[in-house]
């Protein structure tokens, strides 16, 4: 997911109370928490090792946690109070936005089983993208995409013809200007 210029400018890096992150799942984008993850990241933070920030997004009331799940829950199991973040501005849907995309390039590889996941959580939440922004949003193939439609029944649905159609005038518009 790319973060835009208004929220790299509105980015801070803070240390984030762990007690208003929200560590109830609904923004990870993994089929499941890799509990030898956890217990790796653990080991290595009591030994000192430096981590990279966490993502998340800060709505005014909680923050959401964009990337960093694992980390996270091994600064809970050491009972720490906070964790070094990135915070930008969002709440939830910012969030899911960013986590369905996370872990392409970085962290605990993902599996198939994680980035099908991410597409079925990106149809639900972004039903107005097309194909091609999901495959986009979610960092996968669009073959990958189309196939989970496919199973759902989904494939040739109104809504993702209308989308698709949208997102290509959209891009006609702009070639043409």
């Amino acid at each position: 997911m790319s973060i835009t210029t208004t929220e790299l400018e509105n980015t801070k890096t803070i240390m984030a109370p762990l007690a208003e992150v929200e560590i109830d799942g609904s923004t990870q984008a993994r089929e499941k928490i890799d509990q030898a993850t956890v217990d790796e990241y653990v080991e290595k933070m009591e030994a000192g090792s430096k981590f990279p920030p966490v993502v998340l997004f800060h709505d005014g009331k909680a923050y959401w946690i964009g990337d960093g799940f694992h980390r996270c829950l091994a600064a809970v199991t050491l009972n720490r109070s906070e964790i070094k973040a990135d915070v930008y501005p969002g709440g939830q849907k910012a969030a899911i936005r960013y986590a369905v995309g996370a872990n392409d390039n970085h962290g605990l590889k993902r599996s198939n089983g994680d980035k099908r996941r991410a597409v079925s959580i990106a149809l639900r939440e972004f039903p107005n993208k097309s194909q091609r922004g999901i495959a986009t949003l979610c960092k996968v193939s669009r073959r990958l995409v189309i196939d989970i439609l496919e199973e759902r029944g989904e494939l040739l649905s109104v809504e993702n013809i209308d989308a698709n159609a949208a997102e290509l005038r959209g891009r006609e518009a702009t070639y043409a200007a």
